[in-house]
């Protein structure tokens, strides 16, 4: 296929939308332990352990640019590009504009922040209601070298997970008597996200990326289809549709995509949560409306999974990294697919691990494919995937809810900082958070020890289990002393 070719391209006028809140959730109430990153005491380590999933490790003791650079604040103008204006405050009922269907604890007032250390603390902030700290089972398995927020670009791996790794890498060292893995933690990594994602082991296929898994239902669309997509969509979301060169492709703002969904529309594909800046799409409104004129719908999780709740059966196909927010090493992705796509959707890179029957089809075709999402398996990086189990294993110890307080709460309060600093964050119910302007002072950040991304012109930075008030404060301050240095 000569991939030179391009799509058809169509826009869609853009159109303003009401604003997301910016209400401060009610953070997690847990207890620092003694010193910023220090060791978790035995009690908390005993605690954890407790809440060990089988099979688990014990714990150890393109948005529009606001400028590239990182001087003086400028003002943002509301709306234009796609952007989320300011809200004005939390919305009735607590729910949140963007989210769809996934509502956010009772938003309560939120307090004035005070970026300040006490003078008897040093840089070891106390735990209060307004500046939650390190999470127990985060304090048993985290201890990054730098103040890490940049779990956007990839999430850092659990102390058990690299112990797996490093069993099984010792393992094939030795000379594995039984090949390069253990298919057991392939079915236990499937099984653990099909739990958070909350559909069947039946409707989960596992990969390597995010991109093949987009291909394969790329492949399965008629010619001239038309596909919906945002604008500033995440690239691996589109380009494996548009180097067909056969189909329709089309962009809309995000904020207005579910009203540009139309009768010729054949399929509308999205993030959950957008790269560039952190803005949540309305998957309610995209799903009603593509459910309206019969479209199917694609939703890439990736920045969104171990966060923000998934149900994927509501979709009829779920793509997921899970390097980001769920802790695992690249190689490991999922696909979901519903049981109408199934029909129409070929496994086009089939291969052993798609038989019905294990290791009883090893030479000739395959005579019977799985009758599950598994025949659309890629065939498994096992050191990713014995590493995953353990991954997984902790997300679901911990909770997508008590993780979504938690890092939405710190998500907010970097919010309040950077706008007590003169900047304008976009605004949205998310642990991503973009702050238009600030690109150029990632490297400055970087340079203090403080990870975070440029990405559109947006200083783009992730919260996380692993990340405290601690983490949010100190980027603030780095944030006004490299913003001073270039104003």
């Amino acid at each position: 296929m000569d991939i030179s070719r391009t799509a058809a391209v169509r826009r869609t006028p853009p159109r303003r939308t009401a604003a997301g809140s910016g209400a401060v959730l009610r953070p997690v109430d847990e207890t620092d332990p003694p010193g910023h990153r220090a060791a978790v005491v035995e009690e908390d380590a005993e605690a954890a352990g407790s809440r060990l999933l089988p099979g688990a490790d014990p714990p150890e003791a393109g948005i529009p640019a606001v400028g590239d650079g990182c001087g003086a604040p400028r003002a943002v103008p509301p709306s234009d590009g796609g952007r989320v204006p300011r809200a004005k405050g939390p919305q009735p009922g607590g729910r949140v504009r963007g989210v769809g269907a996934q509502d956010r604890p009772t938003p309560v007032p939120a307090a004035p922040v005070d970026r300040r250390p006490r003078a008897d603390q040093g840089d070891h902030m106390e735990t209060t209601p307004s500046t939650p700290g390190l999470h127990p089972l985060a304090a048993a398995e985290f201890a990054p070298a730098s103040t890490y927020l940049n779990t956007s670009l990839c999430g850092l791996l659990p102390h058990r997970a690299v112990r797996a790794v490093g069993r099984l890498a010792q393992e094939l060292a030795d000379g594995r008597a039984g090949g390069s893995g253990d298919w057991a933690a392939v079915e236990a990594v499937r099984a653990s996200f099909a739990r958070i994602a909350g559909v069947d082991a039946a409707r989960v296929a596992v990969g390597g990326s995010v991109s093949v898994h987009v291909g394969l239902i790329a492949a399965s669309m008629p010619r001239g289809a038309e596909v919906l997509f945002p604008e500033g969509e995440y690239a691996s979301v589109i380009t494996p549709f548009t180097v067909r060169g056969d189909l329709v492709a089309r962009f809309a703002p995000l904020e207005s995509l579910a009203e540009a969904v139309g009768p010729d529309t054949a399929l509308v594909a999205l993030s959950s949560v957008q790269s560039s800046d952190g803005r949540v799409a309305d998957l309610e409104a995209v799903r009603a409306a593509a459910a309206a004129h019969g479209a199917r719908t694609l939703l890439d999780a990736s920045q969104s999974a171990g966060w923000l709740p998934l149900r994927a059966g509501e979709w009829d196909y779920t793509v997921t990294g899970g390097f980001k927010f769920l802790l695992c090493p690249r190689g490991v992705s999922f696909l979901t697919v519903g049981e109408e796509a199934q029909r129409t959707l070929l496994p086009m890179h089939a291969g052993t691990f798609a038989a019905e029957r294990l290791w009883e089809t090893t030479y000739g075709p395959i005579g019977e494919l799985a009758h599950s999402a598994r025949r659309y398996d890629e065939p498994p990086a096992f050191l990713s995937y014995h590493a995953g189990r353990q991954s997984l294993a902790l997300v679901e110890e911990v909770g997508t809810e008590a993780l979504r307080a938690h890092a939405l709460t710190l998500a907010d309060r970097f919010r309040a900082g950077l706008e007590a600093l003169g900047w304008e964050p976009v605004r949205a119910a998310s642990a991503v958070v973009g702050v238009p302007g600030l690109g150029g002072c990632a490297e400055a950040l970087a340079a203090d020890g403080i990870s975070v991304s440029a990405r559109a012109g947006n200083l783009r930075a992730a919260f996380h289990l692993y990340n405290t008030a601690h983490d949010v404060d100190r980027a603030l301050d780095a944030i006004e002393r490299a913003a001073g240095k270039r104003a």
